[in-house]
């Protein structure tokens, strides 16, 4: 392909016509779409459609544990298909007294990956708490 004196290859066309078809899309219905670039690196993963819209969300309600016990409630989220991810957590008491909290960036990765990665930082967390190890939570803190 001959575009004014610069020749293009069949992969740099489908990338123009993919960030294109992005912008397009981002303008006319900025509400249904996801950002440009999770558009552009899948088509498919970028498009919201109506039905998914018009789910009801879920509010996820939490109990408090026994006397004596402590919970972890903990999630993770990525932006898009292979985006930017981060995971959280608090630990609470039976009065509902939040313990330790955490959030973290864990840099790219879909919204399975981040979901793992919160349990297991929960399980690391609880695990030290409940052992005592106090110097694994100055060096966690410092790294938070």
């Amino acid at each position: 392909m001959d575009f004014r004196g610069s020749i293009g290859d069949a992969d740099q066309v489908f990338d123009m016509c993919k960030i294109r078809v992005a912008s397009w899309t981002k303008a006319k219905w900025p509400q249904d779409f996801r950002s440009i670039l999770d558009t552009f690196r899948s088509p498919i993963a970028g498009a919201v459609t109506k039905k998914e819209m018009e789910k009801p969300s879920v509010v996820d309600s939490w109990t408090k544990p026994s006397q004596g016990e402590m919970k972890f409630k903990a999630d993770g989220a990525a932006r898009g298909c292979s985006g930017e991810a981060g995971i959280g957590g608090a630990l609470r008491d039976e009065k509902g007294q939040i313990k330790i909290l955490f959030l973290k960036c864990i840099g790219e990765g879909d919204s399975n990956l981040a979901e793992v990665m919160a349990i297991r930082e929960a399980f690391l967390i609880f695990f030290c708490f409940e052992m005592g190890a106090v110097s694994y939570f100055d060096h966690w803190k410092r790294l938070g």
